[in-house]
């Protein structure tokens, strides 16, 4: 229990018999409820992790635990990471709803590698922002540490890197370590998640991330250390790099046509909107820089004077950037006011079409 809040932590895991004793022992004793999902490992992680989670409790600790497999029943079978954490989840919720672990509680979840790569000290910072009715959701970030990446491949930085990018282009926000698994969700961004829009493999902190903007869920980060004793990884660097690439670009997509194109159909307003202004920015730098390259091979242009479309596409882009963060944060407010009773849905909707917004707040499609 946390400032009247309980407290449940996910775990996922796959071969992980030499790391799962101390992640489990390390998790503080105020945590209310403890699930390790066993994704189908080849060695005892399962036996290891229940013989752990049944010593805390000899030991004194008072909350609930309990050791799962991923989705056993799923025909094809769902196994990797994101299918680990979901099963992990959707397990929890249930326990919560039937009052086993935290009975008229508010409540929390938060999700920590069976590797041991994330420091449990940390948790109490992961969910203050919840408690705090700050924030939804709330990512750990290694990049705001002071210690950084430290210790991570140099090939992992540079994938890291660009994936970052395309994740905050992607959501409309500015994260500095989306690939970062140690988060924590508020028990209503749990029951309102659509667990048939998933992600099992790598990449699920990604996805989570599009889900989650897309429907206007706040979002914050904590800084996180990262702990690297030699752990190794099944992941294949290229593979993962070229999913979640596609997975972003898509998700920009889906959210840009959701959120502007749609919008700019359905609702006529006097004045220029942000949807608009986006849309008009957005494809006119496309059209621009594709007819400057036509006009260059055709010698109708110089490449000097070429560059100055180049110059009005980067700016162009840029201003897109700026105001379609300004609609994230705007969409999130308006969200939030809705849930606590601050403004109805009638008047979130009008001020949403006053800004030419005319969408469904958080509920996802």
């Amino acid at each position: 229990m946390r400032s009247g809040w309980a407290v449940g932590v996910v775990v996922p895991a796959l071969d992980e018999a030499e790391h799962i004793i101390g992640v489990i022992e390390a998790i503080p004793e105020w945590v209310d409820a403890i699930v390790v999902v066993n994704d189908h490992s080849s060695d005892d992680t399962k036996g290891v992790a229940r013989r752990a989670v049944e010593q805390r409790c000899q030991d004194g600790w008072e909350g609930k635990g309990w050791v799962i497999d991923t989705f056993p029943e799923s025909q094809p079978p769902r196994k990797g990471v994101g299918a680990t954490i979901e099963a992990g989840m959707q397990f929890i919720s249930a326990k919560a709803g039937a009052g086993i672990w935290c009975r008229g509680r508010q409540w929390c979840v938060a999700v920590m590698d069976g590797d041991g790569q994330m420091d449990a000290e940390d948790l109490s910072a992961m969910i203050q922002p919840i408690i705090d009715d700050n924030a939804d959701h709330v990512k750990g970030s290694r990049q705001l540490h002071p210690l950084g990446l430290t210790g991570m491949p140099i090939i992992r930085r540079m994938g890291s890197w660009i994936l970052t990018h395309l994740t905050n282009l992607a959501t409309g926000l500015s994260f500095s370590d989306p690939q970062s698994g140690y988060a924590a969700s508020s028990h209503e961004v749990v029951k309102a998640w659509d667990w048939e829009r998933h992600w099992d493999g790598y990449g699920y902190p990604n996805h989570r991330l599009l889900q989650l903007s897309l429907n206007s869920w706040r979002i914050s980060e904590v800084p996180v250390k990262a702990i690297y004793h030699g752990q190794n990884s099944d992941m294949n660097i290229f593979s993962f790099f070229l999913k979640v690439s596609s997975l972003l670009w898509f998700g920009l997509l889906r959210r840009g046509s959701k959120w502007y194109i749609d919008t700019v159909i359905k609702v006529k307003t006097d004045e220029l909107s942000s949807e608009e202004s986006i849309l008009l920015m957005w494809f006119g730098a496309w059209l621009g820089l594709v007819l400057a390259s036509v006009a260059v091979v055709l010698r109708i242009l110089s490449y000097w004077q070429a560059s100055w479309v180049l110059l009005f596409f980067v700016m162009a882009m840029y201003g897109c950037r700026l105001i379609d963060k300004k609609v994230v944060t705007d969409r999130a407010d308006q969200f939030y006011a809705i849930r606590r009773g601050i403004a109805t849905t009638t008047e979130a909707h009008h001020n949403s079409k006053a800004a030419g917004n005319d969408t469904t707040f958080g509920h996802p499609e």
